[in-house]
């Protein structure tokens, strides 16, 4: 199936997604996805539905491995941690650290929780990431596809309350969903990731749940975020891999 017809299938363009800010809205779309977001299958959807995931997450657990080498006692926070698929990257590149996992969803800690059964050095905080108020209490502090559901003041908010929490010498690594500079460049971000999404195997149904969740995200350009993070504080920032739309986003205090 073409580009345009797996499109025309689910019934969307391949142009800039509509935003919606109706709360409630969102929440009715977000019921209609029985599948796509249950903990149960949202590993297996990522690898799906974001080109190049093992390279986003790598780059970040080997940027978190270079910025602790030197400290035997680590510790890790990862923001909207959901089931532990990125916190799981950052095990394998460091296996001493502690890790923290925050998230809003005791469905989603339930699972991370089954990833990492018998590791003895990851705990779990139910909580919004938005809640951060640390200072200086982690060496390292990631998040992965969560952030971009933030208005760009609550972005740049977040960003000096991470930077607050970072002990010196420590980085903040964000792999994340950004949108580009100007309308036709979106339309290449969209077209490269309809066609991954086809290459994975992904039907026109889950395509579709996924666009239609999309509506609600508020993505930010990519140097966008590098100029907020050095606002908030931090002494560099670089981006350390992307894929059109998917960027490995790093700060380091």
């Amino acid at each position: 199936m073409s580009t345009q017809s797996f499109n025309s299938a689910i019934n969307i363009s391949a142009k800039r997604t509509p935003k919606v800010n109706n709360e409630a809205a969102g929440t009715a779309v977000a019921a209609s996805l029985p599948e796509l977001w249950y903990p149960g299958t949202y590993d297996s959807q990522r690898q799906k539905l974001i080109p190049s995931l093992v390279e986003l997450y790598n780059a970040a657990g080997n940027i978190v491995r270079a910025a602790v080498a030197k400290s035997c006692d680590a510790t890790v926070l990862d923001l909207g941690a959901g089931t532990g698929l990125l916190a799981n990257a950052v095990r394998a590149s460091v296996p001493w650290c502690e890790i923290v996992l925050m998230d809003h969803s005791e469905p989603m800690l339930a699972k991370a929780r089954e990833r990492f059964d018998t590791d003895t050095h990851v705990s779990y905080i139910l909580s919004e990431f938005t809640s951060l108020d640390s200072h200086h209490e982690y060496d390292a502090v990631v998040s992965a596809l969560a952030i971009h559901h933030l208005e760009d003041l609550e972005k740049q908010s977040l960003f000096a309350r991470i930077k607050n929490a970072i002990r010196p010498g420590g980085v903040f690594v964000n792999v994340e969903q950004v949108c580009a500079p100007r309308d036709d460049v979106e339309e290449l971000y969209d077209e490269m990731h309809v066609a991954h999404v086809q290459r994975a195997g992904t039907t026109a149904e889950e395509w579709g749940a996924a666009r239609n969740r999309m509506k609600f995200d508020k993505p930010a350009p990519m140097y966008s975020q590098l100029k907020w993070l050095e606002n908030a504080g931090f002494q560099d920032v670089d981006c350390l891999y992307k894929n059109f739309r998917f960027a490995t986003i790093v700060g380091w205090v």
